[in-house]
């Protein structure tokens, strides 16, 4: 076995491909999604529920929380600017929330070096975000999910040999 076992005795192989699996799923959802409805502007209460359950699944390997919301915008037929707008814009309070969660359990200190990262990480967050979106409009991220998901195939194929 060339690439081991994980912790839980699982080959390391085998969950490799399954995160590829993932994203080949992933991008094959983004290509056809905007086929499949027509085109609307303005955002209604199903389309926040429906984005809300489907960023619950990205807590699965290989499946991306922004390639998922961006997929369920296209299905209910948006634009794909306003879709990975929106995306990206939607992992802010999530980020938020999830450091206030981890800040309560674990404890808050808010000393000079923990403001200063805070404050690091929010202006660099909010620059990548930028950057994202104009890298987002000029490329069609679906071929790079089935390219990354089958590179993510070949430890599986490698150790069958």
């Amino acid at each position: 076995m060339i690439f081991g076992l994980s912790e839980n005795g699982i080959p390391v192989g085998l969950l490799m491909a399954i995160i590829g699996g993932f994203l080949i799923i992933t991008g094959m959802v983004q290509k056809y999604a905007p086929r499949l409805s027509r085109l609307r502007t303005t955002p209604r209460i199903g389309d926040a529920i429906l984005l809300g359950v489907v960023q619950g699944f990205s807590v699965f390997p290989g499946l991306s929380r922004s390639g998922l919301t961006v997929s369920a915008f296209l299905f209910r037929g948006y634009d794909v600017k306003k879709a990975i707008r929106v995306s990206f814009f939607m992992s802010i309070p999530l980020i938020l929330a999830a450091q206030i969660g981890l800040g309560l359990i674990d404890g808050v200190s808010f000393n000079t070096a923990a403001i200063s990262g805070i404050l690091a990480a929010f202006f660099f967050g909010i620059l990548t975000i930028g950057a994202l979106l104009k890298i987002a409009t000029k490329m069609d991220f679906w071929k790079f999910c089935v390219l990354l998901g089958g590179l993510s195939l070949l430890p599986l194929l490698i150790e069958g040999l």
